[in-house]
């Protein structure tokens, strides 16, 4: 028989695994891509801090190299991070 897992995501308690980190974290229970979730967002501006995209589920997720990432729900935890540029003085 096979377990489903209980989708517990939340930004409160991803924060609290990640209590080091002080940028932004968004939890979408779906979306196309962390990645291109994250493209939209810098779209919108420039990154002053950190930015932790967390999902359930990716319609149409991919990694590495543009290869399609098989990522359904409740089966695990896709996330992209992303870290603001810091141009030298």
């Amino acid at each position: 028989m096979k377990q489903v897992m209980k989708n517990d995501l939340s930004e409160e308690k991803i924060s609290h695994f990640c209590s080091n980190f002080s940028g932004k974290i968004v939890v979408k229970s779906r979306v196309t891509s962390t990645q291109d979730y994250a493209k939209q967002v810098l779209e919108k501006g420039s990154l002053e801090k950190e930015l932790l995209v967390v999902a359930n589920q990716q319609s149409t997720g991919y990694g590495k190299l543009g290869r399609a990432f098989y990522s359904p729900a409740n089966a695990g935890i896709y996330m992209t991070i992303v870290l603001p540029h810091k141009t030298p003085r």
